[in-house]
């Protein structure tokens, strides 16, 4: 006789604790548990209906309620984590846009007539200007020009390696000539400090045929500045840098 009541107590056990696994899967979607924590409390919970031995149903059932209260807390403690974790995954996100942002915005300056933003995707193209525009750049002060064909070999602003441009500095003003022989509309051209050189902001001026000079200010801090201008009619064309003992680079010159 007590052999049979040890068997049906045994089995009332299990069918409250198989009673308790659908409560409990239940208040798992309930509180937003992924179904992997479902099925852990179905594995959890199966354990100890194997060993419901060591469970005294009638006499302490607050202990299946502890367990309950257990799991759900454990739940809770297993939701916020997974709302912390995408908390930090939409942050790192929102970073890694703000860097691509700002590593794709470029530094160019505007000048006074209009002004164009420097091209940087193709260090190639932008090392290198052709030489038949350069040939246009003849005699001035304080100034070298590279070009493909010569020996000059090359200088760098921002890091860039330049095979074509003109450098004006190392004294207090400098200067070359443009012989456009009234046959281009158009110029425009980037400007930028030289490495390595001095850190002092300079005067950019441009002088069509002697006449009246427009006048920019240059960032010494600011990789490129770019600049364009009307030069329709223009004979020659001077560009003139007050470099105050610094040396700053033409280059990516485009005549039309």
């Amino acid at each position: 006789m007590k052999k049979t009541e040890g068997k049906q107590s045994k089995g009332v056990k299990k069918n409250v604790l198989k009673l308790l696994i659908k409560i409990v899967v239940l208040i798992t979607a309930a509180v937003g548990g992924a179904a992997v924590y479902r099925i852990s409390v179905n594995v959890r919970l199966n354990k100890l209906i194997d060993n419901s031995k060591t469970i005294n149903i009638t006499n302490n059932t607050g202990s299946i309620e502890g367990i309950v209260y257990e799991l759900i807390n454990q739940l809770k403690e297993k939701d916020k984590e997974l709302s912390k974790k995408n908390d930090e995954i939409i942050k790192l996100k929102e970073e890694n846009a703000g860097l691509k942002v700002s590593n794709s915005s470029s530094e160019a300056a505007v000048g006074q007539d209009t002004s164009s933003t420097a091209d940087n995707s193709d260090n190639d193209t932008k090392a290198s200007t052709d030489a038949e525009v350069m040939d246009l750049f003849g005699d001035g002060e304080a100034r070298t020009v590279y070009s493909l064909d010569n020996d000059e070999g090359s200088f760098k602003i921002a890091g860039e390696d330049y095979y074509s441009g003109v450098t004006i500095g190392n004294a207090e003003s400098g200067c070359v000539y443009v012989n456009l022989k009234k046959k281009y509309k158009h110029i425009s051209f980037d400007v930028g400090r030289v490495d390595e050189c001095p850190i002092n902001d300079g005067k950019l001026l441009l002088i069509k045929d002697e006449g009246n000079p427009k006048k920019y200010d240059l960032d010494a801090e600011k990789s490129l500045m770019s600049f364009e201008l009307d030069v329709t009619g223009t004979d020659r064309l001077k560009i003139q840098i007050d470099s105050d003992w610094t040396t700053y680079g033409i280059v990516n010159v485009k005549v039309e």
